[in-house]
């Protein structure tokens, strides 16, 4: 028992670890702007961004290959300024638990072009909101967006020799026009394209990187023909549109030096000369090579497998293990053979399940082939569906309300005492064994987005198999049963404590959750939380079997009433992007309240308004968000002139509260309104709209 629960601890701290253990992707990556002029006069100029990474990690190219979310370059620039062109650095292929991907290991080099109109001068500030999916070699994590910025002198032209040390460093990644040399061809075929070039030195080595997520990224096999060497690029399995033009960067290393070329097919016609080649300062820099990982398929068949298998040991599961095995056993009293029956039957029921699960994700990625583990983690509902589901784990852990062992149970309902049972057993056992799955097979799940159809298959058929085994081999061998754990009051206890792992993985996708909307929002999907806890403890406490049927149906009308309201009101605080309040318009600027500039205003007759409010502080939050920071209440601001004050006692403040009583108050909320003339006063502590935008509109 005491080994059970280390190994079940072991688990559980490194399911920990992979939910709160995420980098901070601030201190992992770093990213230089270098501008080609440190000041610019010409229409055009290039901008070479440099990219970092901590050893270890890596992020993915323009195009992820089988997962990933791709990196990406969204350019905030100065009106009167565009970007016109970004060269994307060659990346490297890299497999992460059977995914082929294109990755950036170590960093990556892109090089812009930025165009700007004639009347522009002095400095101008440039921003780059760059999206990232870092991983390592145990997890992918939540993608997330960097902005790094820079600032651009205009005036009479002088390069900047740091431009020219980093291009030269960058030009092997940098892919330039394809030399004729190379005698490059592309050839549309009705499965793909066949690209070919002319045949290297034996120790050159070849890569393709394609643009199109509609094109199988790996598996290129270059082949002999004659002087040339040929490689076949098929269109992906369920591929929603096959291209016409092949684009990618074709990559060619020599010894330690390599080149990067930019093929587009449309453009072979004319092709030009090579432009540029990686000098003996960039033969210095390190290469991309092919990655030696090789983690592929059977890493994750077997993860998957010791992952189902686990499962088994799982407070969703574990608890009712012996029991339905003794059930087996009960009713296959005629011998041995009946028992396997049985356990085959289960195990029917469990792999059936499971496929069911594999045909769903199929669905979706035909329905979205570009869809990848990370993808989830960018959406608002699912996030809060994790949050809600992982909470209602929690609370049935707890004992707030029973539902795994009697689901479970309820199969042998179905046939009492055949196989349907049985079968059905399986069936439901998988249903209360599935949220369990996140601590084991994060990655290898992470892994089945890229696989195709009947890799995928396989995938969660061992998975399945993992779950029934211990089925399998006590209906062979009946007399194992002895060895098994006996029930008693230890696996409620340890039940419990599983509720708290639950609770740290809500604290988890919350997290991400309320990253993406107002912190009022996010308050809001936590008291819907409670809501719900509410609604399930009423089911727990009076809607079970043993209650009366009057008692029963009053409790569970009331559970549905009050968990659907709550889960409805969290889903629409979920999708709210923004704050509840208004966006201010750039002229209207909310001031920290300072006694100084109070005065100075009064002496110089000017109008101001002071909030005096606090977060804690509930009606405080709805007159903002009714009354004052709405669009027609600013316009009436605006046209008055009003300086607007912030006074902010959400923490203990001696100046704000000595500034407080100046008004003749004492707690917030306190609202002061001065016209500019005569002595300030204070409005009423419950706004309205209406109200506020008549006192704004009387001032003189």
């Amino acid at each position: 028992m005491n080994k059970l629960l280390l190994l079940l601890c072991f688990f559980a701290s490194h399911a920990t670890w992979a939910q709160f253990g995420a980098p901070s992707y601030e201190d992992l990556i770093s990213t230089e702007i270098i501008p080609e002029y440190s000041s610019w006069e010409k229409d055009t100029q290039r901008v070479l961004v440099k990219t970092t990474i901590k050893d270890g990690f890596s992020y993915y190219w323009k195009n992820g290959g089988e997962s990933g979310v791709p990196f990406d370059i969204e350019a905030k620039l100065p009106e009167g300024m565009e970007l016109i062109d970004v060269l994307w650095g060659a990346p490297k292929y890299k497999m992460f638990f059977g995914q082929k991907t294109f990755a950036y290991v170590g960093g990556s080099y892109h090089l812009l072009t930025i165009k700007k109109n004639a009347g522009l001068s002095g400095e101008q500030k440039i921003e780059l909101n760059n999206l990232f999916q870092v991983c390592n070699d145990e997890n992918c994590f939540a993608p997330k967006t960097l902005s790094f910025s820079s600032n651009l002198l205009l005036g009479s032209e002088q390069p900047n020799s740091k431009f020219t040390e980093a291009l030269k460093k960058a030009q092997p990644y940098l892919p330039q026009e394809v030399s004729e040399e190379l005698e490059v061809t592309v050839a549309r075929q009705a499965s793909g394209f066949e690209l070919s070039l002319k045949k290297l030195n034996a120790n050159d080595k070849v890569y393709f990187f394609n643009d199109s997520q509609n094109l199988v990224p790996f598996d290129q096999q270059w082949q002999d023909s004659g002087s040339n060497i040929i490689a076949k690029l098929d269109f992906a399995e369920g591929a929603e549109a096959q291209d016409e033009v092949l684009l990618g960067t074709l990559v060619i290393k020599s010894d330690e030096t390599q080149k990067a070329y930019s093929i587009d097919s449309s453009k072979l016609s004319s092709v030009a000369p090579s432009q540029a080649s990686a000098t003996e300062e960039g033969a210095n820099e390190e290469v991309l090579e092919e990655d030696t990982e090789k983690a592929g398929f059977f890493i994750t068949i077997a993860y998957m497998f010791v992952g189902g298998l686990l499962l088994n040991l799982m407070p969703c599961v574990f608890p009712v293990l012996a029991l339905k095995i003794q059930s087996f056993l009960n009713q296959s009293k005629d011998g041995k053979g009946s028992a396997l029956s049985h356990g085959l039957a289960y195990s029917g029921g469990v792999i059936l399940s499971f496929w069911v699960l594999s045909l769903f994700i199929i669905i979706l990625k035909a329905k979205n082939p570009n869809l990848t583990w990370g993808f989830q983690l960018q959406d608002p509902a699912f996030l809060l569906g994790m949050v809600l589901l992982l909470f209602v784990i929690a609370l049935n852990f707890f004992g707030v309300f029973e539902m795994g062992v009697s689901l479970t149970g309820a199969g042998q309902k179905v046939k009492k005492d055949g196989h349907g049972g049985s079968f059905m057993s399986g069936v439901l056992a998988t249903v209360v064994a599935t949220p369990c799955a996140g601590p084991f097979l994060g990655a290898a799940l992470a892994a089945t987005f890229g696989m195709t159809t009947l890799p995928l298959l396989v995938s969660f058929t061992a998975m399945g198999l993992g779950l029934s085994l211990p089925y399998l081999i006590l209906g062979f061998k009946p007399e194992l049963l002895k060895f098994l754990p006996k029930p008693g009051a230890w696996m409620e206890r340890f039940k419990q404590s599983m509720g708290f792992l639950m609770l740290l993985a809500v604290v988890y996708f919350f997290w991400s959750l309320a990253a993406m909307i107002d912190v009022d929002w996010a308050i809001r999907v936590m008291a819907a939380m409670v809501g719900l806890a509410l609604a399930l403890w009423i089911y727990g406490a009076w809607g079970t079997p043993w209650m009366s049927a009057k008692v029963r149906k009053i409790a569970i009308l009331l559970a549905v009433l009050i968990g659907g309201f709550s889960m409805a009101f969290a889903y629409d605080a979920s999708q709210q992007g923004g704050v509840i309040s208004t966006k201010a318009p750039e002229e209207i600027v909310w001031k920290p309240y300072l006694e100084a500039e109070i005065q100075k205003l009064e002496a110089e007759g000017k109008p101001y308004f002071v909030d005096f409010t606090a977060k804690w502080c509930g009606i405080c939050q709805w007159n903002k968000n009714t009354a004052i920071r709405k669009a027609d209440t600013y316009k009436a601001f605006i046209d008055k002139g009003v300086t607007l004050f912030e006074a902010d006692m959400t923490n203990e403040s001696p100046e704000l509260s000595e500034a407080i009583k100046k008004y003749g108050r004492k707690a917030v909320p306190v609202y002061v309104l001065y016209d500019g003339k005569s002595k300030w006063r204070v409005l009423p502590s419950t706004l309205t709209q209406g109200l506020l935008i008549e006192e704004i509109n009387s001032i003189p």
